[in-house]
């Protein structure tokens, strides 16, 4: 019930968005923010639906051609200003080397976002974010995607290290439950990827998130 009554409002933003991109020309730079956010309510269904089926019935990889790239660009729109009134600067060094692969898209947008989220709370008097791309990157004896998303805070506890994709372990206070690193571990494992982190007090954090380069 509770679902039914969250895609409510959800359909009701959903038209209005469709209402005002009829309003402007195709050409209006407005029509890629509305497009922006026409596909963010689109995810939220998605894993709003994800919450309410049967276990038996979930499809846990969604396959379709990504350009990473291009993802990760729009995420740097989506992300940008709300980071900037906390002082945190988004940076990326994409290699235009890479093709697209066929992913899960919904769940690499989740991944990422949530690792930017988490970068920028490793940061609390600011400083920059790195989304680092590279292609043919040999990882575990295959070829692979490489995706790093590196902050330049203090590091991570080494009390944390050993137990960091686990449930409930967190260095955050207050309500945080510390579950966001282990969903971003069950994610790209249903993406059919590999995560791993360098941490250090000199040269922050960096999480690298490995994809097959799949592309058929």
């Amino acid at each position: 019930r509770a679902v039914h009554e969250i895609n409510n409002p959800l359909t009701i933003m959903k038209n209005y968005t469709k209402i005002l991109r009829l309003k402007l020309s195709e050409q209006d730079p407005a029509q890629r923010d509305l497009g922006v956010i026409d596909d963010e309510i689109d995810r939220v269904s998605t894993i709003l639906k994800n919450l309410v089926e049967p276990e038996t019935k979930k499809s846990h990889f969604r396959p379709e051609l990504v350009d990473v790239n291009a993802l990760i660009f729009d995420l740097t729109r989506l992300t940008d200003q709300a980071l900037l009134t906390h002082k945190v600067r988004l940076k990326t060094e994409l290699s235009h080397a890479i093709e697209p692969i066929v992913a899960d898209r919904d769940r690499l947008k989740q991944i990422l976002m949530n690792l930017i989220k988490n970068a920028a709370e490793a940061m609390p008097h600011g400083g920059p974010i790195t989304i680092y791309t590279a292609d043919d990157v040999i990882h575990e004896g295959k070829a692979t995607i490489e995706i790093a998303v590196h902050d330049a805070g203090p590091g991570l506890p080494e009390s944390v290290k050993a137990r960091l994709f686990q449930p409930g372990v967190t260095t955050k206070h207050g309500d945080h439950a510390g579950l966001g690193l282990s969903i971003v571990q069950a994610l790209v494992r249903e993406i059919r990827g590999q995560i791993d982190y360098q941490s250090s007090a000199e040269h922050g954090t960096t999480f690298h998130i490995y994809l097959p380069k799949t592309r058929q």
